[in-house]
Protein backbone atom coordinates (compact mmCIF):
# COMPACT_ATOMS: atom_id res chain seq x y z
CA UNK A 1 0.00 0.00 0.00
CA UNK A 2 1.47 3.26 -0.80
CA UNK A 3 0.70 6.04 1.73
CA UNK A 4 1.34 9.89 1.40
CA UNK A 5 2.50 10.91 4.80
CA UNK A 6 0.76 14.11 4.57
CA UNK A 7 -1.64 14.40 7.33
CA UNK A 8 -4.60 17.43 8.41
CA UNK A 9 -6.15 17.67 11.32
CA UNK A 10 -9.50 18.29 9.85
CA UNK A 11 -11.59 16.03 7.67
CA UNK A 12 -14.63 15.80 6.41
CA UNK A 13 -16.68 12.36 7.79
CA UNK A 14 -16.36 12.63 11.76
CA UNK A 15 -19.79 11.68 12.47
CA UNK A 16 -20.65 7.68 11.42
CA UNK A 17 -23.52 5.58 11.07
CA UNK A 18 -24.68 2.07 12.82
CA UNK A 19 -23.97 0.68 9.19
CA UNK A 20 -20.12 0.68 9.43
CA UNK A 21 -20.23 -0.88 12.83
CA UNK A 22 -20.44 -4.19 11.85
CA UNK A 23 -16.97 -3.50 9.71
CA UNK A 24 -15.62 -2.18 12.45
CA UNK A 25 -16.75 -5.33 14.04
CA UNK A 26 -14.90 -7.19 11.00
CA UNK A 27 -11.40 -5.45 11.49
CA UNK A 28 -11.83 -5.73 15.16
CA UNK A 29 -11.06 -2.21 15.69
CA UNK A 30 -14.66 -1.06 17.58
CA UNK A 31 -13.18 -1.25 20.92
CA UNK A 32 -10.39 1.39 20.06
CA UNK A 33 -12.55 3.50 18.16
CA UNK A 34 -14.90 3.70 21.22
CA UNK A 35 -11.71 4.61 22.97
CA UNK A 36 -11.26 8.19 21.02
CA UNK A 37 -15.01 9.18 20.38
CA UNK A 38 -18.25 9.85 21.15
CA UNK A 39 -21.44 7.96 21.79
CA UNK A 40 -23.96 8.46 18.72
CA UNK A 41 -27.55 7.23 19.32
CA UNK A 42 -29.37 9.25 17.02
CA UNK A 43 -29.47 12.63 15.00
CA UNK A 44 -31.42 15.43 15.90
CA UNK A 45 -32.87 18.10 13.05
CA UNK A 46 -33.61 21.59 13.71
CA UNK A 47 -35.67 22.89 11.48
CA UNK A 48 -36.30 26.16 13.39
CA UNK A 49 -34.40 27.11 16.14
CA UNK A 50 -37.70 25.87 18.11
CA UNK A 51 -38.71 23.08 16.20
CA UNK A 52 -36.56 19.94 15.91
CA UNK A 53 -37.27 16.36 14.78
CA UNK A 54 -35.51 13.62 16.84
CA UNK A 55 -34.17 10.22 15.24
CA UNK A 56 -33.01 7.97 17.69
CA UNK A 57 -30.93 4.89 15.68
CA UNK A 58 -32.89 2.51 18.09
CA UNK A 59 -36.16 3.44 16.17
CA UNK A 60 -35.38 1.30 12.88
CA UNK A 61 -35.57 -2.64 12.06
CA UNK A 62 -32.97 -3.23 14.62
CA UNK A 63 -31.24 -5.78 12.32
CA UNK A 64 -27.74 -2.98 12.72
CA UNK A 65 -26.58 -2.16 16.27
CA UNK A 66 -28.43 0.86 17.25
CA UNK A 67 -25.60 3.30 17.80
CA UNK A 68 -22.64 4.91 15.62
CA UNK A 69 -19.91 7.18 17.19
CA UNK A 70 -18.92 10.43 16.26
CA UNK A 71 -14.65 10.13 16.22
CA UNK A 72 -11.57 12.05 15.81
CA UNK A 73 -10.80 11.29 12.03
CA UNK A 74 -7.12 11.73 12.70
CA UNK A 75 -6.74 8.94 15.37
CA UNK A 76 -9.10 6.91 13.25
CA UNK A 77 -7.28 7.19 10.37
CA UNK A 78 -3.95 6.31 11.76
CA UNK A 79 -5.81 3.22 13.52
CA UNK A 80 -6.74 2.08 9.72
CA UNK A 81 -3.38 1.97 9.13
CA UNK A 82 -1.67 0.76 12.14
CA UNK A 83 -4.25 -2.03 11.96
CA UNK A 84 -3.05 -2.89 8.03
CA UNK A 85 0.42 -2.98 9.48
CA UNK A 86 -0.43 -5.40 11.60
CA UNK A 87 -2.17 -7.49 9.43
CA UNK A 88 1.07 -7.52 7.50
CA UNK A 89 0.45 -5.03 5.03
CA UNK A 90 3.62 -3.61 3.66
CA UNK A 91 3.24 0.15 3.26
CA UNK A 92 5.20 2.60 1.54
CA UNK A 93 4.68 6.22 2.61
CA UNK A 94 5.28 7.95 -1.14
CA UNK A 95 3.03 9.17 -3.29
CA UNK A 96 2.98 6.11 -6.26
CA UNK A 97 3.71 7.47 -9.50
CA UNK A 98 1.70 5.56 -11.97
CA UNK A 99 1.51 5.44 -16.10
CA UNK A 100 -1.87 4.62 -18.29
CA UNK A 101 -1.51 2.35 -21.58
CA UNK A 102 -4.18 1.08 -23.35
CA UNK A 103 -6.75 1.01 -20.53
CA UNK A 104 -4.20 -0.91 -17.84
CA UNK A 105 -2.78 1.03 -15.19
CA UNK A 106 1.06 0.60 -14.01
CA UNK A 107 3.85 1.76 -11.91
CA UNK A 108 6.01 4.46 -12.97
CA UNK A 109 9.76 2.94 -13.35
CA UNK A 110 11.05 5.72 -10.35
CA UNK A 111 8.04 4.09 -8.19
CA UNK A 112 8.40 1.11 -9.37
CA UNK A 113 12.25 1.08 -8.29
CA UNK A 114 11.48 2.52 -4.65
CA UNK A 115 9.32 -0.36 -4.10
CA UNK A 116 11.81 -3.42 -5.88
CA UNK A 117 11.73 -5.53 -2.99
CA UNK A 118 7.99 -6.07 -2.80
CA UNK A 119 7.55 -6.56 -6.15
CA UNK A 120 9.10 -9.10 -8.59
CA UNK A 121 7.73 -6.38 -11.76
CA UNK A 122 4.76 -5.45 -12.30
CA UNK A 123 1.71 -5.75 -10.05
CA UNK A 124 -1.21 -7.43 -10.84
CA UNK A 125 -3.89 -5.14 -9.50
CA UNK A 126 -4.60 -1.72 -7.92
CA UNK A 127 -6.76 -0.03 -6.36
CA UNK A 128 -7.04 3.56 -6.30
CA UNK A 129 -8.12 4.81 -3.16
CA UNK A 130 -6.62 8.23 -3.33
CA UNK A 131 -9.90 10.47 -2.22
CA UNK A 132 -10.66 13.63 -4.30
CA UNK A 133 -7.31 13.53 -5.73
CA UNK A 134 -9.14 10.72 -8.02
CA UNK A 135 -5.31 9.63 -9.54
CA UNK A 136 -6.54 6.71 -11.79
CA UNK A 137 -10.01 8.50 -13.22
CA UNK A 138 -8.31 12.06 -14.05
CA UNK A 139 -5.25 10.12 -15.93
CA UNK A 140 -7.60 8.47 -17.43
CA UNK A 141 -10.05 10.88 -18.29
CA UNK A 142 -12.92 8.30 -16.95
CA UNK A 143 -16.60 9.70 -17.45
CA UNK A 144 -17.90 11.20 -14.43
CA UNK A 145 -21.36 12.40 -13.24
CA UNK A 146 -21.24 15.81 -11.43
CA UNK A 147 -24.11 17.07 -8.87
CA UNK A 148 -26.80 19.60 -9.30
CA UNK A 149 -25.88 21.60 -6.54
CA UNK A 150 -22.41 23.40 -6.35
CA UNK A 151 -22.53 24.06 -3.00
CA UNK A 152 -19.51 25.33 -0.49
CA UNK A 153 -18.85 23.76 2.62
CA UNK A 154 -16.86 25.40 5.00
CA UNK A 155 -16.05 23.40 8.54
CA UNK A 156 -13.96 23.87 11.56
CA UNK A 157 -13.63 22.38 15.28
CA UNK A 158 -14.59 25.15 17.90
CA UNK A 159 -14.02 24.98 21.58
CA UNK A 160 -17.00 22.56 23.38
CA UNK A 161 -20.23 23.58 22.74
CA UNK A 162 -23.43 22.59 25.19
CA UNK A 163 -25.99 20.66 23.91
CA UNK A 164 -29.17 21.41 25.15
CA UNK A 165 -30.83 18.25 23.93
CA UNK A 166 -29.79 14.78 22.59
CA UNK A 167 -25.95 15.14 23.52
CA UNK A 168 -24.05 12.63 21.22
CA UNK A 169 -26.10 13.08 18.59
CA UNK A 170 -25.40 14.79 14.93
CA UNK A 171 -27.41 17.65 15.25
CA UNK A 172 -27.99 19.34 12.06
CA UNK A 173 -29.81 22.85 11.38
CA UNK A 174 -31.34 24.48 8.45
CA UNK A 175 -30.24 27.91 7.99
CA UNK A 176 -32.07 30.77 6.06
CA UNK A 177 -29.67 30.13 3.22
CA UNK A 178 -27.92 26.09 3.50
CA UNK A 179 -27.51 24.38 6.65
CA UNK A 180 -24.87 23.40 9.39
CA UNK A 181 -23.88 20.70 11.29
CA UNK A 182 -22.71 20.37 14.93
CA UNK A 183 -20.88 16.82 15.73
CA UNK A 184 -19.70 16.74 19.65
CA UNK A 185 -16.19 15.41 19.80
CA UNK A 186 -13.90 14.57 22.66
CA UNK A 187 -12.71 17.93 24.34
CA UNK A 188 -14.20 20.06 21.24
CA UNK A 189 -17.22 20.15 18.57
CA UNK A 190 -16.78 20.16 15.16
CA UNK A 191 -18.79 22.39 13.01
CA UNK A 192 -19.24 22.44 9.15
CA UNK A 193 -21.76 24.80 7.13
CA UNK A 194 -23.03 24.20 3.61
CA UNK A 195 -24.11 26.86 1.30
CA UNK A 196 -23.90 27.81 -2.57
CA UNK A 197 -21.27 30.08 -3.30
CA UNK A 198 -22.83 33.26 -4.01
CA UNK A 199 -24.88 33.54 -0.49
CA UNK A 200 -21.29 32.78 0.90
CA UNK A 201 -19.80 35.55 -0.88
CA UNK A 202 -21.71 37.92 1.20
CA UNK A 203 -19.81 37.06 4.74
CA UNK A 204 -16.61 37.91 3.47
CA UNK A 205 -13.81 36.83 1.61
CA UNK A 206 -11.35 34.65 3.63
CA UNK A 207 -12.42 30.96 4.23
CA UNK A 208 -12.20 31.67 8.13
CA UNK A 209 -14.25 35.42 7.97
CA UNK A 210 -17.04 33.50 5.99
CA UNK A 211 -17.53 30.62 8.84
CA UNK A 212 -17.07 33.07 11.51
CA UNK A 213 -19.49 35.84 10.17
CA UNK A 214 -21.90 32.96 9.01
CA UNK A 215 -22.34 31.31 12.29
CA UNK A 216 -22.81 34.60 14.25
CA UNK A 217 -25.16 36.45 11.48
CA UNK A 218 -27.51 34.05 10.50
CA UNK A 219 -30.63 34.13 12.40
CA UNK A 220 -31.87 30.42 12.12
CA UNK A 221 -28.48 28.89 13.63
CA UNK A 222 -26.70 31.65 15.48
CA UNK A 223 -28.40 31.08 18.87
CA UNK A 224 -26.54 27.86 18.64
CA UNK A 225 -23.05 29.86 18.90
CA UNK A 226 -22.89 32.19 21.31
CA UNK A 227 -19.40 32.56 22.60
CA UNK A 228 -18.51 30.74 20.10
CA UNK A 229 -14.25 30.33 19.58
CA UNK A 230 -12.84 28.71 16.84
CA UNK A 231 -9.75 26.51 17.60
CA UNK A 232 -8.81 25.38 14.22
CA UNK A 233 -8.50 26.88 10.78
CA UNK A 234 -11.17 26.55 8.68
CA UNK A 235 -11.13 23.56 5.81
CA UNK A 236 -13.37 23.95 2.62
CA UNK A 237 -14.65 21.77 -0.30
CA UNK A 238 -16.14 23.14 -3.15
CA UNK A 239 -18.07 21.39 -6.23
CA UNK A 240 -17.47 18.35 -4.44
CA UNK A 241 -20.95 15.89 -5.63
CA UNK A 242 -18.95 13.73 -8.14
CA UNK A 243 -19.12 10.78 -9.21
CA UNK A 244 -17.12 8.24 -11.79
CA UNK A 245 -19.43 5.99 -14.45
CA UNK A 246 -16.73 3.27 -14.40
CA UNK A 247 -15.18 2.48 -11.13
CA UNK A 248 -13.63 -1.15 -12.41
CA UNK A 249 -11.50 -1.62 -15.11
CA UNK A 250 -8.78 -4.31 -17.00
CA UNK A 251 -6.26 -4.30 -13.93
CA UNK A 252 -7.83 -1.47 -11.59
CA UNK A 253 -10.26 -0.47 -9.28
CA UNK A 254 -11.68 2.60 -7.71
CA UNK A 255 -13.00 2.73 -3.36
CA UNK A 256 -14.48 5.55 -1.59
CA UNK A 257 -14.08 8.99 -2.67
CA UNK A 258 -12.15 8.14 -5.69
CA UNK A 259 -14.91 6.09 -7.02
CA UNK A 260 -17.22 9.10 -5.66
CA UNK A 261 -18.65 11.20 -3.01
CA UNK A 262 -21.95 12.96 -2.85
CA UNK A 263 -22.53 14.91 -0.12
CA UNK A 264 -21.96 15.35 3.74
CA UNK A 265 -25.33 15.62 5.00
CA UNK A 266 -25.92 11.60 5.89
CA UNK A 267 -22.88 10.98 7.33
CA UNK A 268 -22.50 8.35 4.02
CA UNK A 269 -19.28 8.48 3.14
CA UNK A 270 -16.95 6.79 5.28
CA UNK A 271 -19.20 3.91 5.69
CA UNK A 272 -19.56 4.08 2.31
CA UNK A 273 -15.85 3.45 1.85
CA UNK A 274 -15.28 1.12 4.05
CA UNK A 275 -18.21 -1.01 2.82
CA UNK A 276 -17.33 -0.84 -0.94
CA UNK A 277 -13.57 -1.20 0.39
CA UNK A 278 -14.79 -4.69 2.02
CA UNK A 279 -16.98 -5.91 -0.90
CA UNK A 280 -14.20 -5.04 -3.26
CA UNK A 281 -11.66 -7.46 -1.03
CA UNK A 282 -13.82 -10.28 -1.69
CA UNK A 283 -14.19 -9.86 -5.30
CA UNK A 284 -10.31 -11.30 -4.84
CA UNK A 285 -11.80 -14.58 -3.02
CA UNK A 286 -12.71 -16.75 -5.10
CA UNK A 287 -15.08 -18.96 -2.66
CA UNK A 288 -16.80 -15.58 -2.17
CA UNK A 289 -19.02 -15.18 -5.43
CA UNK A 290 -18.67 -11.84 -5.96
CA UNK A 291 -16.97 -10.14 -8.96
CA UNK A 292 -15.22 -6.67 -10.34
CA UNK A 293 -18.64 -6.50 -12.54
CA UNK A 294 -21.25 -7.35 -9.54
CA UNK A 295 -18.99 -4.65 -7.03
CA UNK A 296 -19.80 -2.40 -9.69
CA UNK A 297 -23.34 -2.85 -10.04
CA UNK A 298 -23.91 -2.92 -6.34
CA UNK A 299 -21.73 0.54 -5.71
CA UNK A 300 -23.96 2.15 -8.50
CA UNK A 301 -27.04 0.93 -6.82
CA UNK A 302 -26.54 1.69 -3.80
CA UNK A 303 -25.65 5.63 -4.42
CA UNK A 304 -28.28 6.08 -6.46
CA UNK A 305 -30.40 5.33 -3.28
CA UNK A 306 -28.19 7.71 -1.43
CA UNK A 307 -28.53 10.45 -4.07
CA UNK A 308 -32.65 10.48 -3.79
CA UNK A 309 -31.98 11.04 -0.11
CA UNK A 310 -30.12 13.70 -0.60
CA UNK A 311 -32.14 15.26 -3.25
CA UNK A 312 -35.17 15.06 -0.66
CA UNK A 313 -33.37 17.08 1.79
CA UNK A 314 -32.18 20.49 -0.43
CA UNK A 315 -35.41 20.61 -1.85
CA UNK A 316 -37.22 21.02 0.79
CA UNK A 317 -39.73 17.75 0.61
CA UNK A 318 -38.30 15.90 3.68
CA UNK A 319 -38.96 19.18 5.93
CA UNK A 320 -42.10 19.76 4.57
CA UNK A 321 -43.06 15.75 5.54
CA UNK A 322 -42.19 15.81 9.10
CA UNK A 323 -43.99 19.53 9.65
CA UNK A 324 -47.26 17.97 8.13
CA UNK A 325 -47.04 14.70 9.77
CA UNK A 326 -46.10 16.73 13.17
CA UNK A 327 -49.35 17.84 13.08
CA UNK A 328 -50.84 14.67 12.59
CA UNK A 329 -48.81 12.97 15.16
CA UNK A 330 -52.11 13.55 17.69
CA UNK A 331 -54.19 11.52 15.29
CA UNK A 332 -55.06 7.88 15.11
CA UNK A 333 -54.22 7.78 11.42
CA UNK A 334 -51.24 9.98 12.08
CA UNK A 335 -50.02 7.73 14.81
CA UNK A 336 -50.22 4.85 12.59
CA UNK A 337 -48.92 5.71 9.75
CA UNK A 338 -46.15 7.90 11.52
CA UNK A 339 -44.80 5.15 13.45
CA UNK A 340 -44.64 2.83 10.35
CA UNK A 341 -42.71 5.74 8.47
CA UNK A 342 -40.42 6.63 11.22
CA UNK A 343 -39.63 2.89 11.05
CA UNK A 344 -38.40 2.91 7.63
CA UNK A 345 -37.21 6.63 7.17
CA UNK A 346 -34.78 6.08 10.19
CA UNK A 347 -33.88 2.57 8.62
CA UNK A 348 -32.95 4.06 5.18
CA UNK A 349 -31.11 6.77 7.09
CA UNK A 350 -28.63 4.74 9.12
CA UNK A 351 -28.11 3.22 6.39
CA UNK A 352 -30.05 -0.98 7.25
CA UNK A 353 -32.65 0.00 4.83
CA UNK A 354 -31.00 1.98 1.88
CA UNK A 355 -31.06 -1.19 -0.62
CA UNK A 356 -34.72 -2.29 0.96
CA UNK A 357 -36.99 -1.54 -2.19
CA UNK A 358 -40.36 -1.21 -0.07
CA UNK A 359 -38.93 1.69 2.13
CA UNK A 360 -37.44 3.23 -0.16
CA UNK A 361 -40.32 3.25 -2.17
CA UNK A 362 -42.42 4.57 1.17
CA UNK A 363 -39.69 7.74 1.21
CA UNK A 364 -40.51 8.31 -2.46
CA UNK A 365 -43.85 8.50 -1.88
CA UNK A 366 -44.99 10.11 1.25
CA UNK A 367 -42.34 12.90 0.37
CA UNK A 368 -43.84 13.20 -3.20
CA UNK A 369 -46.90 11.87 -4.22
CA UNK A 370 -48.92 11.81 -1.40
CA UNK A 371 -47.40 15.68 -0.22
CA UNK A 372 -48.60 17.07 -3.03
CA UNK A 373 -52.05 14.89 -2.88
CA UNK A 374 -52.47 16.50 0.40
CA UNK A 375 -51.43 20.26 -0.30
CA UNK A 376 -53.63 19.80 -3.54
CA UNK A 377 -56.81 19.08 -1.17
CA UNK A 378 -55.63 21.84 1.26
CA UNK A 379 -54.72 18.79 4.18
CA UNK A 380 -51.72 20.46 4.97
CA UNK A 381 -51.07 24.29 4.30
CA UNK A 382 -46.95 23.87 3.99
CA UNK A 383 -45.36 25.27 0.60
CA UNK A 384 -42.42 22.78 0.07
CA UNK A 385 -40.39 25.79 -2.03
CA UNK A 386 -40.29 27.73 1.67
CA UNK A 387 -38.21 24.86 3.11
CA UNK A 388 -35.91 24.43 0.04
CA UNK A 389 -32.22 24.91 0.90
Amino acid sequence: MFSDVRTTDLFVGESLIPAIIPVLRELGIEEKVKAFSVYKPGATVWVHPDLMAEASFAGGMNTLPTYAYNTNRRHFDALLLQTAREAGVPIVEMRAGIQVQNGKVALSDETLSACRAYFNGQPDFFIDASGRKRIFSNAMKLPERKGERMDTALFAHVKELEFSANYGDIHMHLATRGWCWRIPLPDRTSVGIVINRETLANYGTSSEEQFDRYIQEDPKISPFFKNVERISAVQKYSNYQLQSQRITGKNWALVGDAAGFLDPVFSSGLYFSMKYASELAATFDSSSGSTLRSYEKRWHREIASWRKMIEIWYNGRLFTNFKMGNDRLSTFLGKRIGKHAIRHFTAIFTGEAVLNRYSMWLLRFMTGPLLNFMYFFRMHRYKVKDLEL
